[in-house]
């Protein structure tokens, strides 16, 4: 949703206004009339100075009455002699007007029009001449200093709205240097104070250097009638300095007067010879300030000279002030600052504290007195302090005309530009006339209107049903005035409420208080809580009175943080700044535990005299950092030590670490509590049983499949055991053993066998801390077999046998071992011509026992034959080579011819068995001659040695060249196989051993 500012501040600053008149209607209404006023005339520039008794040079002061009344004009020259005048108004529609030359009343700065003197001035000196009037009933009073070219008006402000508290609204000093030097055209700005009660004490902060003081803090005493005349300082490096900003405070309340000598407006305008005018407005107390205003385009004169722009400026009297021009922030201004724009267009100005707002005629430039209008300067009403009906002057001055020898009228074009509400501008009255519909001009940022109203001299009377604002002013040939037209002052309460909060909170709770921002300050309403600032805490403890609020807020639930807003109100609107406080909870807790009412269980089981060491990680989740004072167990008092105390900052985790030791059997059922200083939480719950170690070390083992060696591992790691003390090596056979301690949790224990054909004999001793023990006694039986008769040299030889023929004969075998043997495989190599029978095996050798081993000879052909028997036992082989003489078998007989045949049987061929595979054993490919008669596709069959099939594969397509067939047996594990090779009518077998 979008935003209207302008409508925001406008909603705003209504809501203040009916506050106002609310308040208003309890207190006394302080506006521009009144029955007692102290004015004096600030310096202005007299080109006939030499003539004292001029008309053209006058000093006027205008009074009006709604009723007939009468008073005195009491009124000093600069040497201290007294003079009265009495007035009567019997008329109410007709002006008093006093008028007095200047030369004898007007203050005397350092530039007697034209001449820079360096004594005999009234600068920074208590001076005598002030004037004071006095009615029988309240009259307005207005003031104007006239002379040749150079004028300017001013309200005058009634006794009692003076105030204690001032700052200076004025323009830049117009220095000029001829030939290095300064000229006598130089002009300063200038302020003078008129005391209105003896005994005053007055301090003075210049914003700028001064005439005699500088930029020293000055403190003056001043009695009823005084006047001090301040100017700024003009030199040849500075010939731009300004007062605006001064800030003047007094122990009682005096009248301030603000301006210029002789301005040039734009200051920094570049015409060679600019028209200028004295700059003069009474300037409100800070007190009547508002905080909003609207300044609107001043009317254009019949011959209004092009150069340069009217100019409007944004004064403020608080550090911070935020200045708003038609919604928009324009700038941040500090005590004393001001912001200066050219004044084009109507505008809306708002502020968040005090402002003053001056609007200021531009120069005619060097039109002479052809040119209509000059500067002067004007305290822009604020709205806040707008009337429903004005009694008006649009004053009238005279000069000498040499020409015809007569005096004429100074001002040929008068006006009254009035700001009014657009939905009442209908009700408005100028003696007795309505606007018309063509006067009016809309103000596009705010919902008013501005008129500006051509008039006669002399007195009008403006009335609405609302409050408005008006200005009044006048043109003249090359000259001016304007002023104010009338305004309330009201002390007006700008300086909103303060809410503090007490550095000294106590837990878990937040003080404070709310406050008026001085004493004169509008009374408290009461203080209201903003809801959606507001959270975990509730308002327990309110005090109120008129001058100050107490008020006490706590957490609802202490383990979280909470926060309020609160803004304070009093009895004409204005709010105090929002203040937000944040309260600290105990925002600590276990990690992922902070929303909820459980804590962590620990439950263990651990020996007796065993550091128990509990850990907690805590985590911070609130927005402050949080220091735990205690740790510790509730039911047992034991305190954590060591790491108290700590910090966790917010957002952030801390690994809490407490450690017990328990000298025998306990059940402990506790909880762990922190503490800050404000609160306790618990964090964990405990069950942990504290047991006396009675267990002896464990102890696990893994062996090698050839047993070359036998891990052991041996720990005491339970939660209730001590730990180890000792690993030893006791005894030990046909073994090295090595030993991998961690003490107290695990000790690695390797035995290596040294010889596989020998048992092997170890005992280890493994003992806990508090005495716990286990031994570990282990026999590994070797491959003691051993061939009898066999003396590992020679071969075992058959001797002769026929082709054809089997014979088969014994050997031993014996057990020189402790335990008994079981052969599950004795094999031959080739396993053609030599055999062992199947039916022995496996073969079983008690030890110390020899038993037979059957085995055969069945030669297949003529000449020496030899083969390898195999003994296996784990990873071990014992081989031993056999061999035998084949023998031819005569044969003879008689042919059907009856031829005698004598011959013999040299060989018998096996069917089933091809030419020799090789190499045998193999250890990673096993080639065969490829038989003659075998056709793809064929099959390749492989077994084991207890006929389990373990692969089969048949090739379709052998390439036409080859000789062999590659099979690859890298996968096989060690030991005997049998492979066939199957055909379409064909089948042949093989015998191989796979050896790594």
């Amino acid at each position: 949703m979008k935003i209207n500012l302008t409508k925001l501040l406008l909603i705003a600053f209504l809501f203040f206004v009916q506050s106002i008149c609310l308040f208003s209607q309890v207190d006394i209404r302080y506006d521009s009339k009144g029955t007692d006023f102290w004015l004096t005339f600030l310096p202005n520039f007299h080109n006939n100075y030499a003539n004292p008794d001029s008309l053209s040079d006058s000093l006027y002061i205008f009074i009006t009455s709604s009723e007939s009344t009468r008073g005195t004009i009491e009124y000093k020259d600069r040497d201290g002699n007294s003079f009265l005048q009495v007035f009567t108004i019997d008329d109410p529609t007709k002006i008093y007007t006093f008028r007095i030359s200047s030369y004898y009343f007007e203050l005397l700065g350092f530039n007697e029009s034209g001449t820079l003197v360096t004594g005999g001035n009234q600068c920074e000196s208590i001076a005598p001449n002030s004037f004071h009037i006095t009615s029988e009933k309240e009259v307005t009073v207005y003031a104007l200093s006239q002379a040749v070219t150079t004028s300017d008006a001013f309200m005058v402000l009634p006794t009692d709205v003076l105030g204690k508290r001032y700052f200076i609204l004025s323009y830049n000093s117009d220095g000029k240097t001829d030939f290095g030097l300064l000229y006598g055209s130089s002009t300063p700005s200038q302020f003078a104070i008129v005391a209105t009660e003896d005994s005053t004490s007055v301090t003075i902060y210049p914003s700028d250097e001064t005439y005699i003081n500088r930029t020293n803090t000055q403190v003056i005493q001043m009695n009823r009638g005084d006047v001090y005349l301040v100017q700024a300082r003009i030199s040849r490096g500075k010939l731009r300095t300004d007062l605006t900003g001064t800030e003047i405070i007094s122990s009682k309340p005096i009248a301030i007067f603000s301006g210029h000598q002789r301005a040039t407006v734009p200051v920094t305008i570049s015409n060679n010879n600019p028209s200028r005018d004295i700059l003069v407005e009474q300037l409100p107390p800070v007190s009547t300030w508002g905080k909003n205003a609207i300044v609107v385009p001043l009317a254009i004169s019949s011959n209004e000279s092009p150069v340069g722009s009217n100019l409007f400026r944004v004064l403020a009297a608080e550090d911070q002030t935020e200045i708003y021009i038609d919604g928009v922030k324009a700038t941040t201004l500090n005590s004393g600052g001001y912001y200066e724009g050219i004044l084009n267009k109507p505008m809306f100005i708002t502020a968040n504290k005090p402002i003053l707002v001056g609007a200021f005629k531009k120069t005619t430039g060097s039109g002479g007195l052809n040119g209509l209008g000059d500067p002067f300067f004007l305290v822009m009403p604020p709205i806040e302090q707008y009337m429903n009906n004005y009694r008006v002057i649009n004053a009238q001055a005279y000069e000498r005309d040499d020409s015809y020898n007569r005096y004429q009228a100074v001002y040929r074009e008068q006006y009254i530009s009035i700001i009014i509400p657009k939905s009442h501008w209908q009700s408005f009255r100028l003696d007795g006339s309505p606007l018309l519909p063509g006067n009016i001009v809309n103000i596009n940022s705010v919902d008013y209107v501005y008129a500006i109203l051509a008039v006669s001299d002399g007195v009008h009377y403006a009335e609405a049903d609302t409050t408005f604002g008006i200005i009044v002013y006048g043109y003249g040939g090359a000259n001016s005035y304007g002023y104010i037209g009338g305004s309330s002052y009201l002390t007006l309460n700008f300086f909103q409420p303060n809410i503090t909060s007490l550095e000294s909170d106590s837990c878990f709770v937040s003080k404070g208080f709310a406050s008026k921002y001085r004493p004169k300050d509008a009374a408290l309403r009461d203080i209201y809580v903003i809801d959606s600032l507001t959270q975990n805490v509730e308002l327990y403890n309110k005090q109120t009175s008129t001058d100050t609020i107490l008020y006490s807020f706590r957490l609802k639930d202490i383990y979280n943080d909470g926060s309020y807003g609160l803004i304070a109100i009093d009895t004409m609107g204005l709010r105090s700044e929002p203040l937000v406080v944040w309260l600290a909870g105990f925002t600590v807790a276990p990690e992922s535990y902070r929303n909820t009412t459980n804590i962590p269980l620990i439950q263990d089981t651990t020996s007796v005299g065993k550091d128990i060491c509990l850990s907690a990680r805590l985590e911070n989740y609130g927005r402050f950092e949080q220091t735990i004072t205690r740790a510790y167990l509730k039911n047992l008092g034991i305190d954590a030590t060591g790491i108290i105390p700590f910090s966790i900052q917010p957002q952030s985790t801390f690994e809490l670490t407490f450690c017990l030791n328990f000298q025998q059997d306990t059940t402990l059922v506790d909880t762990l509590v922190i503490e800050n200083s404000c609160a306790e939480r618990n964090v964990v719950a405990l069950e942990i049983s504290i047991i006396t170690d009675r267990n002896e070390p464990k102890v696990f083992s893994e062996k090698d499949t050839c047993l070359k060696y036998i891990d052991w591992v041996v720990t005491d790691s339970f939660k209730v055991d001590k730990g180890l003390l000792r690993v030893e090596v006791l005894e030990k056979t046909n073994c090295n053993i090595d030993l991998v301690a961690s003490y107290p949790r695990k000790v690695a224990v390797r035995v290596n066998i040294l010889s596989p054909f020998e048992d092997t004999f170890y005992r280890i001793v493994a003992e806990d801390s508090v005495g716990n023990s286990i031994e570990i006694n282990d026999t590994i039986p070797g491959f003691t077999l051993q061939i009898l008769g066999y003396d590992g040299e020679r071969s075992f030889d058959f001797g002769h046998q026929s082709v054809g023929e089997l014979i088969c004969d014994t050997l031993y075998l014996y057990n020189y071992g402790n335990f008994t043997l079981v052969l599950d495989a004795i094999e031959l190599w080739r396993n053609i011509e030599f055999s062992v029978p199947p039916s022995q095996q496996p073969v079983v050798v008690p030890p110390k026992t020899s038993v037979p081993l059957y085995f055969c000879f069945n030669p297949l052909r003529v000449g020496l034959i030899g083969d390898t028997l195999y003994c296996r036992f784990l990873c071990s082989v014992i081989q031993i080579p056999v061999q035998g003489n084949g023998e031819a078998i005569p044969l003879q007989g008689t042919s059907n011819c009856n031829v005698r045949i004598v011959t013999e049987l040299r060989g018998k061929r096996n069917a089933v068995v091809s030419d020799e595979p090789f190499p045998n054993p193999a250890k990673t490919f096993l080639y065969i001659p490829f038989p003659n008669g075998l056709e793809t596709p064929f099959t390749i069959e492989l077994f084991n040695s207890i006929g389990d099939e373990v692969s089969s594969q048949t090739i379709q397509q052998a390439a036409s060249s080859a000789n062999f067939i590659e099979i690859d047996i890298s996968l096989l594990a060690d030991g005997f196989y049998i492979l066939s090779l199957k055909g379409l009518g064909v089948i042949y077998y093989y015998q191989f051993f796979k050896m790594d």
